[in-house]
């Protein structure tokens, strides 16, 4: 469960990052008028620097989260969606093999 939850904080993480970026080049290219037209529209490297390694540890964490995904389904001999849902027992054990 705990690797679940890790892939799908991982992704979120991921998916922000993009977005916050798309924001930035987006409002960079929007054009403006008056005073604050005036300049460079783009925002310089060392802005953007930090945000580009946060993607980067994005990226690293979420090919982890699924890296680690693959050997536990491995390990475990199958997937959870195989098993049938009236043996609780068995579930509850895996549970706290994970934990």
């Amino acid at each position: 469960m705990r690797i679940v939850i890790y892939l799908v904080v991982s992704v979120a993480y991921l998916l922000t990052m993009v977005i916050v970026l798309i924001n930035i080049y987006w409002d960079a290219s929007r054009p403006k008028i008056g005073p604050v037209g005036n300049g460079s529209a783009y925002p310089p490297f060392m802005q953007i620097l930090p945000l580009w390694l946060l993607l980067t540890v994005g990226i690293v964490h979420a090919a982890r989260a699924i890296f680690l995904y693959v050997k536990q389904e491995k390990s475990e001999g199958g997937s959870v969606v195989g098993k049938e849902s009236g043996d609780r027992s068995a579930e509850v054990d895996e549970e706290r093999r994970t934990l």
